[in-house]
């Protein structure tokens, strides 16, 4: 039995602290004295615990009671209902039109409380631009698609008067399935053509040949058109012909066109020539573009002279011809892509009769873009090179060797964005094909290296403004004898980064750098910890693996299908890939692959 001791004025005094953590046995009277011990202890708990959740029960009222007060003080209960609405104009998407969505705005504005959802129901300007995708389970379903329809409806009336800026995607299925209930929907969509501001189609063919016939011939307001052939529409792509082009006459202040899909182009010439003057904005080289010839491609920018913002496809003419020079006085920001189906001569000789044919002083912004890897492009073969010196934005997507590359940044000054393509290149010997010789990323260190500001060096750097520096290597064709594994090492891409913090004024601040490579990095731990640092003085690093994704058909809007004009982020679209593998410095910590450098 333990000795007895002074007790102290406690109930949690216990004569046994001695024996715990020991394996001490007590006899039955020390038993028994410890029954009373614990059940007093139980006791004095259960107290303890009504005594806590009365003080919490209190507690939790004064809470209340002062969340409550202080919410009548909040600084925005005193904003008048104007500045209030004008703030929840600006909640709406930027990058394309809102959906019917209860987790963004408007709608999500309406179920904050009374008031806010009596200013979000009244303020036109929250409902005037809408998304609408139509996917094949609601096409098949009468009442969800009724729903859909009354749902439009009463978003398009609290706009008001306003003018509207409409999108619509509809698959072939959903057309389908849609039956003799399309005749109502689609007339109510033609029925807005005196409010649409901007339209955007993305439909099948039959879709498009229904809405035609149906179309008004005046779109008094319409300045932004966005014609797209949905991916998935089951029609010959060829025979598909373009819509609205009739009505062309009937959009006098019609200033942005984009058309992607379609084909031919030649029945555009005659109708922008009478009827583009007013265009600011043409996009005739999406992902499903048909190149046009380079002829009829200048006929239709000559009829077109106000233009700021231009992308277009093309391709060899089939014969001769003696080109005309298109004067764009206006135009800031030109991508073109090359159709090389030809030998390289030709392929070359296209290159430069089209840069020769266009006259545009106030280009600021290039993307050019070979469709065509097998051809690779020589210095003295540029043509776009007398551009350069102007440019602020510069995009490169074709073949070509790093020592023609660095020729050709030499002589952009002014970059603040460079974006490029790593395409590969093929280096050809005496008594060799292109399949045999050795192929070779155009981005090496040597690249990398002239990009670097190195105070020590006499070399003078290249792109000493460049800001913002995205790259993107392709995977070497898979029919190589022995191809090159890519000679960018992370030493000297580090370097370059480090060499850009903007310290001195040499070189402005590099704020974004995007590489996506088509194999995974192995970067050390040194390197790493180098990237992290990088990242936490504020750049914006991104290095990852490129895998291009696709969305699946959703039941609901799809927010990612709206018209898109022109950006003046990027001229390359990084977002179509996904980041597979890092995100260096805050996602990860530990790298797959470490090795010494």
């Amino acid at each position: 039995m333990p000795s007895k001791q002074t007790r102290r004025p406690s109930s949690l005094q216990s004569p046994y602290t001695s024996f715990f953590g020991t394996s001490y046995a007590p006899s039955p009277s020390e038993r028994t004295e410890l029954e009373v011990l614990i059940s007093g202890a139980q006791q004095e708990l259960v107290e303890l615990d009504s005594e806590m959740f009365r003080i919490r029960v209190r507690r939790n009222r004064v809470q209340n009671f002062l969340d409550d007060h202080r919410t009548l003080l909040s600084p925005i209960r005193r904003l008048p209902t104007e500045t209030l609405a004008e703030i929840f104009t600006h909640c709406l998407p930027t990058q394309r039109f809102p959906i019917r969505s209860l987790k963004e705005a408007p709608l999500l504005l309406t179920m904050v409380c009374r008031k806010w959802r009596k200013i979000a129901m009244t303020h036109p300007p929250l409902w005037n631009a809408l998304h609408i995708h139509i996917a094949s389970e609601i096409a098949s379903n009468a009442h969800e698609l009724e729903l859909r329809q009354q749902g439009i409806c009463e978003w398009i009336a609290r706009s008001g008067a306003l003018p509207l800026s409409f999108s619509l995607s509809l698959d072939e299925i959903a057309y389908n399935r849609l039956g003799i209930k399309h005749d109502y929907f689609f007339q109510s969509v033609m029925d807005l053509s005196p409010r649409l501001e901007t339209f955007h189609l993305e439909v099948g063919n039959r879709v498009y040949q229904w809405l035609e016939s149906i179309s008004p011939q005046w779109f008094p307001i319409l300045k932004r058109l966005s014609l797209s052939l949905d991916l998935d529409a089951n029609c010959t792509v060829i025979d598909s012909k373009i819509p609205f082009v009739s009505s062309i006459p009937g959009m006098p202040v019609l200033a942005g066109l984009r058309i992607n899909g379609f084909y031919p182009y030649q029945h555009l010439e005659s109708t922008y020539v009478n009827h583009g003057s007013n265009l600011t904005e043409l996009d005739l080289g999406g992902d499903l573009s048909w190149s046009l010839q380079l002829q009829p491609m200048l006929a239709i920018l000559r009829g077109a002279p106000k233009l700021q913002h231009c992308s277009v496809h093309v391709q060899c003419d089939s014969v001769a011809q003696t080109y005309e020079t298109v004067n764009l006085h206006f135009l800031r920001s030109l991508s073109i892509r090359f159709d090389g189906d030809r030998e390289e001569d030709d392929f070359c000789d296209l290159i430069e009769n089209s840069f020769r044919s266009l006259n545009c002083p106030a280009l600021k912004a290039l993307s050019v873009i070979s469709s065509d890897h097998d051809h690779t492009m020589l210095p003295d073969r540029f043509a776009f090179t007398h551009l350069l010196g102007s440019l602020q934005h510069l995009r490169l997507e074709f073949t070509m060797t790093d020592e023609a590359l660095v020729r050709c940044l030499a002589l952009a000054p002014n970059l603040t964005v460079l974006e490029i393509v790593d395409c590969t290149c093929a280096i050809e010997h005496q008594n060799s094909s292109s399949e045999s010789s050795p192929h070779h990323h155009q981005v090496q260190d040597t690249v990398l290296r002239r990009l670097t500001d190195d105070p020590s060096s006499h070399v003078v750097v290249l792109c000493p403004k460049l800001e913002t520096f995205r790259l993107l290597v392709l995977p070497l064709p898979y029919n190589l004898v022995k191809p090159q594994p890519i000679n960018m090492s992370t030493r000297a891409l580090v370097e370059f980064l480090e060499s850009r913090k903007g310290t001195d004024n040499r070189t402005s601040k590099l704020r974004e750098c995007t590489i996506l490579m088509s194999s995974k990095l192995k970067i050390s731990a040194a390197i790493l910890k180098r990237l992290t640092l990088l990242m936490q003085d504020g750049m914006l690093l991104r290095v990852g693996q490129a895998d291009r994704g696709y969305s699946s058909c959703k039941s609901e809007d799809d927010p990612e299908s709206r018209a898109v004009f022109h950006s003046s982020n990027a001229l390359i679209p990084f977002d179509a890939y996904i980041f597979r593998d890092l995100e260096y410095g805050l996602r990860r910590t530990i790298v797959d692959n470490i090795s010494d450098l």
